[in-house]
């Protein structure tokens, strides 16, 4: 592990312990504005005891299946280790490397500013904070080739489904009609600075039997920055789902084809980096 990781990893994993370090992270559902509740990215309960590898928890519970692929989710993951190191560690290593990166780089900066309020982080790491919250949005889907078609939703799926696990949050609500929600939201604190980037796309859902396309006819993506909400509207996108349902459970898996959102051409990677086992809200 490079010093500027081992850094890292000491940092967030000291703020913990209260010695000053300037580094924190929480697990949260807050909404697009920050704030509790909001849209439906604020809807969804993390995964309780959630484990870096996916694997169990300490209580011999499966942990979530998924692993934290966001330079936020980092900072969430490495804040539910409880001091332990060789947790910490496997936040960091089993991240995306533009995700470590990122965690890195703004780690080291807050801590070299000393950095222990919002205000500090903002004026001394405003570039590392910058990259580390645009990190979280989703890349934008292709374009929209031609009309779109009309919505096709089995009746089962008709409902709103959600995952949330390492500060992130996957909602999909599918109508009868055909049309659809899809928002993705990542949320993490970073020495006082809560953080929250979202996309939320409205359009209509297109199901076959193994895959489904969202076809995003509006996509707003908005970014809570330390008190400071920003939004812009996005081109019209276009993004392929492969699903199973299980009957039984009424559980839906989601796993985003690879594409800009999901730069991994290995199945393993996908399941673990674009996955979303959704549960069904009331």
């Amino acid at each position: 592990m490079s010093a500027a990781r081992t850094c890292f990893v000491s940092f967030v994993w000291l703020a913990g312990l209260a010695t000053g370090a300037a580094c924190t992270a929480q697990s949260t559902t807050s909404g697009t504005d920050g704030g509790a509740g909001g849209d439906a990215a604020g809807t969804v309960s993390p995964e309780a005891g959630s484990t870096p590898d996916g694997g169990t928890n300490a209580d011999g519970s499966a942990g979530p299946p998924t692993k934290p692929a966001t330079c936020l989710a980092i900072f969430d993951c490495v804040a539910g280790c409880n001091s332990d190191q060789p947790c910490a560690d496997a936040c960091v290593q089993s991240a995306p490397p533009d995700a470590q990166t990122q965690a890195v780089a703004l780690a080291q900066c807050s801590s070299d500013a000393n950095c222990n309020d919002d205000a500090c982080l903002q004026s001394q790491c405003s570039p590392s904070l910058d990259a580390c919250v645009q990190g979280g949005m989703p890349a934008p889907g292709q374009p929209i080739d031609g009309s779109v078609p009309a919505g096709v939703v089995p009746p089962q799926l008709v409902g709103t489904w959600a995952y949330a696990a390492w500060g992130s949050s996957t909602t999909f609500t599918f109508s009868a009609d055909g049309t659809g929600t899809y928002t993705f939201a990542t949320t993490g604190d970073v020495a006082g600075c809560t953080s929250t980037s979202a996309e939320t796309d409205k359009g209509n859902a297109v199901f076959a039997d193994t895959s489904f396309t969202f076809y995003a006819t509006e996509v707003d993506d908005s970014v809570f920055m330390c008190g400071t909400k920003s939004s812009m509207v996005q081109p019209p996108t276009e993004v392929v789902f492969d699903y199973t349902y299980d009957a039984q459970n009424d559980e839906l898996d989601v796993i985003q084809q690879m594409g800009p959102g999901c730069p991994y051409s290995a199945d393993a990677d996908r399941s673990f980096y674009c996955r979303s086992p959704l549960k069904r809200q009331p």
